[in-house]
């Protein structure tokens, strides 16, 4: 198990620094040495029952990380640019603002990068 576990991390490696070299996501790199490592291509893993739990663990991170980077108001922006969009109707939760600071606002965020009119809905309050 640690021979192939060895193995995997010297073939990522390579295709690794390369796709770091043209600015391509490394993640994109890994995933295709995944796919091409394991049974559906060339199965250099043998011993499945173990690789398991870590590749579980490794989707958990990848999922993790790809979260962290996800920017939603970045993503609505460009999506309404995209579209010619003015005026915008948004709606927001309404926590509160020790909520927003905690967890932010992207409602908020959108309303500050705006280039149009943008129509804030608030959630009635209960």
């Amino acid at each position: 198990m640690y021979d192939e576990m060895a193995l995997l991390l010297f073939a990522t490696a390579v295709p690794g620094v390369v796709a770091l070299r043209l600015k391509q996501p490394v993640i994109v790199a890994y995933i295709l040495i995944g796919i091409v490592a394991g049974p559906s291509v060339l199965d250099w893993i043998s011993a499945h029952e173990p690789m398991e739990p870590l590749a579980g663990i490794g989707v958990t991170v990848l999922l993790f990380v790809v979260g962290l980077k996800l920017e939603p108001a970045r993503l609505v922006r460009e999506y309404l640019r995209s579209r010619d969009a003015d005026p915008v109707s948004i709606g927001s939760h309404g926590r509160g603002a020790l909520s927003d600071v905690l967890l932010g606002s992207i409602a908020q965020r959108i309303l500050e990068t705006a280039r149009g009119d943008v129509l804030l809905v608030r959630r009635p309050l209960d």
